[in-house]
């Protein structure tokens, strides 16, 4: 329900156990199955004020049984997803003033497992103006390529030529062109 009071919007909303294999769009991204649950709570906003909200998004089981290309004429160039045989993910957080403070962040695949937190500020136009994120990279040994692909795609990767198989560091600093660095540890 979204009430209104003197311009102000308000609400919440809420979804659960959708099927994701369900969907014609998802499947044609080789989606075979999952389920999203999500939940807006505390949402306000009035015009010209960049929204209140605490949110919560879950993605259970998804699974892509083959490698699907998404062709360049959909996003600009083209995007490899790769095989996922289990896949889940978590996410929590909230907006308050303009700031967007992510709680929670656990994602878990045939690839590892990753953690994180932070915030995100957005600026006056209601773009992202400054990031805060810190997330811990536990790859598997078939998730080791990816950490191999970040250290190609960020020059400012920091490893020990000895973690082989160890926990990364990815950080996200900065202002509208933050800082990504990736660190062994």
């Amino acid at each position: 329900s979204l009430p209104m009071t003197g311009g102000e919007v308000a609400g919440k909303a809420e979804i659960r156990g959708i099927d994701l294999s369900q969907h014609p769009q998802l499947q044609g991204l080789g989606i075979a199955a999952g389920k999203l649950s999500a939940d807006i709570r505390d949402f306000r906003t009035s015009p010209g004020r960049f929204p209140d909200l605490a949110l919560g998004l879950d993605i259970s089981d998804l699974s892509v049984p083959k490698n699907t290309l998404i062709p360049a004429e959909l996003t600009g160039q083209s995007i490899l997803i790769p095989r996922i045989s289990h896949l889940s993910f978590a996410l929590s957080g909230e907006v308050k003033n303009s700031i967007f403070t992510l709680s929670k962040f656990a994602l878990s695949s045939q690839f590892g497992e990753a953690d994180g937190n932070g915030s995100i500020t957005f600026g006056p136009k209601n773009t992202p103006g400054s990031y805060d994120l810190n997330f811990r990279l536990r790859p598997s040994e078939e998730g080791q390529s990816l950490i191999t692909l970040l250290k190609t795609l960020l020059p400012s990767s920091q490893s020990s030529s000895g973690n082989t198989g160890g926990d990364w560091k990815l950080t996200i600093k900065g202002g509208a062109r933050p800082k990504v660095e990736l660190a062994a540890g």
